[in-house]
């Protein structure tokens, strides 16, 4: 999916830095901080319409914050700009900027390392992969990959 932001540049998964895996409250609440923050910003989930919230989430909270003059309606726009979302794993993780990947997943180990193990299948060697997980042990999910030294715990 590509898309033409207020420059009209083309914002494509080459431009994506961070990769959020889960559009659910956490995962959306993610996307906006990092694109808030100035980081292109890709998210991924299996259900287009978990996405399609997730974006309806993030357009009311900046609405809110730009009603509130945290944020002027160019300053939103340049946040919504900086988002692109997917349900493939093969497109979102093809990105030759993709730096950092933070699954935001359910709470469930089986789900979490099914996904650890697609995400170190197809992302870059180079790129390192998180979870969001609140309780479960980081050390099961690196094991499903070939890149332990590089899975993280980021829990927000």
């Amino acid at each position: 999916m590509e898309k033409k932001n207020m420059q009209n540049t083309t914002i494509t998964w080459d431009n994506i830095e961070i990769l959020i895996v889960g559009a659910g409250t956490m995962g959306a609440s993610l996307v906006q901080a990092y694109a808030q923050s100035g980081f292109n910003v890709g998210v991924i989930d299996i259900n287009s319409t978990v996405l399609e919230s997730a974006a309806n989430a993030m357009d009311k909270e900046l609405a809110n914050a730009q009603k509130a003059g945290i944020f002027s309606p160019a300053h939103v726009s340049e946040i919504k700009d900086r988002v692109v979302s997917t349900t493939s794993y093969e497109e979102a993780c093809s990105g030759k900027n993709l730096k950092l990947v933070i699954e935001s997943a359910t709470e469930d180990i089986e789900i979490k390392k099914k996904i650890f193990t697609v995400l170190d299948e197809l992302c870059h060697p180079s790129v390192i992969l998180a979870t969001n997980s609140s309780s479960l042990d980081t050390n099961i999910l690196a094991a499903v990959t070939k890149r332990p030294d590089k899975v993280v715990w980021m829990h927000y």
